[in-house]
């Protein structure tokens, strides 16, 4: 099988509303790709979507503030200048049985 290649989040800035459809829109594409890593970070999400609980085979989810610095899923870094976000219910991550991942970086 080929390497999972990640989807390079978008550099523009999105209203809150359009960064949660954006979400929902990554996560249906992860779910019909049967994608392990998911990479929400540069949304500005308030909540999470509940449809990510059915990414049942989903082994990295980043929603802080670590980056892809590359086009491989090795090439770490950090956006400091990004707003902390806050998430009030992680229940939506409850059904991540696989997850061996989570990124809260800066998060509340």
């Amino acid at each position: 099988s080929t390497p999972e290649k990640p989807v390079m989040p978008s550099r523009q800035k999105l209203h809150p509303a359009k960064a949660y459809e954006e979400a929902k829109r990554r996560i249906s594409e992860a779910a019909s790709q049967g994608a392990t890593r998911l990479d929400l970070h540069d949304l500005p999400l308030s909540r999470i979507p509940p449809e990510i609980g059915s990414l049942v085979h989903l082994e990295v989810l980043l929603l802080g503030n670590r980056v892809l610095t590359g086009q491989s899923w090795d090439e770490w870094g950090w956006a400091s200048s990004r707003v902390p976000k806050t998430f009030s219910d992680l229940s939506p991550l409850a059904g991540l049985t696989a997850l061996r991942d989570l990124d809260l970086t800066e998060c509340k």
